[in-house]
C-alpha cells in the first residue's frame, strides 16, 4: 500500500530533496550529481511551495510532487516558458514530479498509482486554498496518462528542453471534476476523498484499484 502525505517538517522536506536527487541525478541522469553536492536536489522555489510525498507502507519514499502559488519570484515555469500565464491569483504550478523506478519495483506498486495518488493530494490541497487552475511543464507521455483518467491538461506553449522535451500545459479544476465524474465515477470518488482520510491527514488507495487504464472501486 502507498500512503500520501503533505510535508510537515524539515525531516519530510529533507527526504523529498534526497528522493529528487536519486531520481533526477542517478536514475534519470537529468542533472549531474556534482550539481547537487549535498545529495539533495533543491531550487529557489522550494521554500515557497507545498510538497507531497508518497511512501510505501514500510516508509520507503517512492514519489514526490510540489504545488507553487504565484510569488514575487513568479512561477517556476516563467524560467523556461515565454508564455504568459493568466489569472495568477487563482493559479498554482505543479512541478518536481519525481518517482523512483527502483522504489516502485521494490514496493510492488506501479507508476500510474503513484501519479494519481500524488495528484489527488494536489487536488485536495488546491480546493482548500481556492486554487482554480493548474499549470505544469510536462512531456506528452505524462499528459496522455493524466488525460486517460480525466485529468485533462491543454497545451499552451511550444516544446522546449527541460528534463527531456516538455511544453507548458494548463488545466481547470472545475473541468477536471466534471470530466472525471462522467468518465470514471470511481476515480472521482477517490479524488474527493473520505472524511476519515482527511481527518487522519493521509491519503491511500485503500479499496480502489487500477487495471489496464481503468480505475474501479
Amino acid at each position: 500500500m502507498i500512503v500520501y502525505k503533505k510535508a510537515e517538517n524539515e525531516s519530510d522536506l529533507d527526504e523529498i530533496y534526497r528522493l529528487r536527487f536519486r531520481v533526477y541525478c542517478r536514475e534519470r541522469g537529468y542533472e549531474p550529481e556534482y550539481s547537487c553536492l549535498s545529495g539533495r536536489e533543491r531550487d529557489e522555489f522550494d521554500q515557497y511551495s507545498i510538497h507531497f510525498i508518497a511512501r510505501h507502507y514500510n516508509l520507503t519514499p517512492v514519489g514526490t510532487i510540489r504545488l507553487t502559488r504565484n510569488i514575487p519570484l513568479g512561477l517556476p515555469a516563467d524560467k523556461s516558458s515565454k508564455k504568459n500565464i493568466p489569472r495568477r491569483e487563482v493559479v498554482a504550478e505543479v512541478s518536481k514530479l519525481a518517482i523512483s523506478r527502483i522504489a516502485i519495483k521494490m514496493s510492488g506498486s506501479n507508476r500510474r498509482e503513484v501519479v494519481l495518488g500524488l495528484f489527488k493530494s494536489l487536488y485536495q490541497e488546491s480546493k482548500a486554498l481556492g486554487i482554480q487552475y493548474w499549470c505544469a511543464g510536462m512531456n506528452e507521455s505524462l499528459c496522455r496518462l493524466l488525460n486517460r483518467y480525466g485529468i485533462r491538461f491543454v497545451r499552451m506553449g511550444e516544446t522546449a528542453e527541460h528534463y527531456g522535451p516538455c511544453a507548458l500545459y494548463m488545466a481547470e479544476l472545475r473541468k477536471i471534476e466534471k470530466d472525471m465524474s462522467l468518465i470514471n465515477p470511481a476515480l472521482f470518488k477517490y479524488f474527493t476523498g473520505s472524511q476519515e482520510e482527511k481527518r487522519f491527514g493521509y491519503l491511500s488507495f485503500g479499496m480502489y484499484r487500477i487495471k489496464r487504464g481503468k480505475f474501479s472501486a
